[in-house]
């Protein structure tokens, strides 16, 4: 493959093609997807922490004003909501992190097993929805093979519509994330493979 646009854009070069043709990974592919799963687990750590927080420390801050007066007049008046509140947020929010905490771990296995797909390309665009606001925009998705994946806009005109690649590509174990370690375009029938 010659184009130089798409080696680019997928951050590969022909020493990792030639690896991932006889099925391996690159020292420095191993490094960038070792880097990408610690990054990960940190952000899913950091945000399963900051939710812990905030389920332990809504309660006291938004009864802050009970509490106070409860503490001044050493009566237990106005506390009903926030036991009440503490007792049924605290748990929920601690559960959640606790959830998410779990699920960090679970998603965030190394995607060492180098996968192929062959086939012709297929760029189509997808509306898809924001669910917060109910927008749509619209999204590329590369298909070649069983392989889908969300492109940018500036990588359409240089894969062409049913010229024939192989792809290779990492996949979480549930298969919800993809991410093409590099690809190469195959001759047309006649043609010589240019290497």
């Amino acid at each position: 493959m010659n184009d130089q646009f798409i080696k680019d854009y997928f951050e590969f070069d022909d020493a990792d093609l030639v690896a991932n043709r006889n099925g391996q990974l690159t020292e420095k592919q191993q490094k960038y997807l070792s880097e990408d799963l610690k990054y990960g687990r940190a952000l899913g750590i950091g945000c399963s922490i900051l939710l812990l927080i905030i389920a332990c420390a809504f309660p006291p801050i938004y009864y802050a004003s009970a509490l106070v007066n409860a503490w001044q007049t050493h009566t237990a008046s106005g506390l009903s909501g926030f036991f009440s509140t503490t007792s049924l947020w605290t748990p929920i929010g601690a559960g959640m992190a606790l959830l998410w905490f779990f699920n960090t771990y679970s998603k965030s296995k190394p995607k060492s097993l180098l996968k192929k797909a062959v086939g012709p390309v297929n760029i189509v665009a997808v509306e898809r929805r924001d669910g917060s606001r109910h927008a749509t925009y619209l999204v590329n998705v590369l298909h070649i093979g069983p392989l889908a994946i969300d492109i940018k806009q500036a990588l359409v005109g240089h894969m062409m519509q049913g010229d024939i690649y192989t792809v290779y590509y990492v996949e979480d174990n549930d298969g919800s994330e993809r991410q093409i370690l590099s690809l190469e375009l195959l001759p047309k029938e006649g043609e010589t493979p240019i290497y």
